[in-house]
């Protein structure tokens, strides 16, 4: 399969769905439904709840289905092996189908099931990428062709995992500040900041899948034609 035609092109899709997942997200900020919606404090689930909210869905299974592609071709390529990879790369697609699928609930109301189902969907969802491009990366982290790549994914990972901190502190802080259950001041800027390393990730991923495609094709074209016998008598 590695540097097939059909290969490539689940590449350029993984990749361009990912980046149209991404400018869904931005786009979101400018449509009128988005009124109401605080981008420094409010979480980008909230727009889910507004008349356009099926932009935010949207944009969320596209990411998914891109992620999909990518991992695939990672997959074959075995860059993204083992079984924790897989298992976890099978828990982020599936998470954000869950946080499209599941409406998050307004501050103030009572947990709901489909409101608790969008806040396990969204923590899970939370660190998968992290585990994956610490795993990733440190299996790589000394191939000759891979280690800055690999590299790549190793600080993307720890920058992840230092806005998760941060957005625990926000939260803590945010609790013992005002004495209610919810995200409040600066929230929603964090949120953002680690969609926006994720989405990083998935970039660095797809530069990796498109590699994976030219140095197998590369070496398909070096591979000498078969040798063939000269048929006939000798003279």
């Amino acid at each position: 399969m590695r540097g097939s035609f059909a290969t490539r092109v689940a590449v350029v899709a993984g990749v361009s769905l990912v980046v149209l997942g991404a400018a869904l997200l931005v786009v979101l900020h400018l449509l009128p439904g988005a009124g109401g919606v605080d981008p420094v404090d409010n979480v980008l689930s909230d727009y889910a709840r507004q008349s356009d909210g099926w932009v935010f869905r949207s944009a969320l299974v596209i990411t998914a289905a891109g992620s999909a592609a990518l991992w695939l071709v990672l997959a074959d390529g075995r860059v993204l092996s083992g079984r924790l990879v897989t298992v976890v790369m099978t828990v982020w697609v599936g998470s954000l189908v869950g946080v499209a699928a599941f409406t998050n609930d307004p501050l103030g109301v009572s947990r709901s099931v489909h409101g608790s189902l969008h806040l396990l969907s969204t923590i899970v969802a939370c660190l998968c990428l992290p585990v994956v491009g610490l795993a990733t990366g440190w299996r790589h982290r000394r191939h000759d062709t891979w280690a800055r790549l690999a590299g790549s994914t190793i600080w993307l990972a720890f920058a992840k995992i230092a806005l998760l901190l941060l957005a625990v502190y926000v939260l803590v802080y945010n609790d013992f500040a005002d004495g209610k259950d919810h995200t409040g001041t600066g929230f929603g800027l964090v949120e953002r900041g680690m969609v926006a390393v994720d989405i990083g990730a998935l970039i660095v991923f797809g530069v990796w899948a498109w590699r994976i495609t030219g140095r197998a094709r590369g070496a398909a074209d070096a591979v000498p034609p078969p040798h063939r016998a000269e048929t006939g008598s000798p003279g």
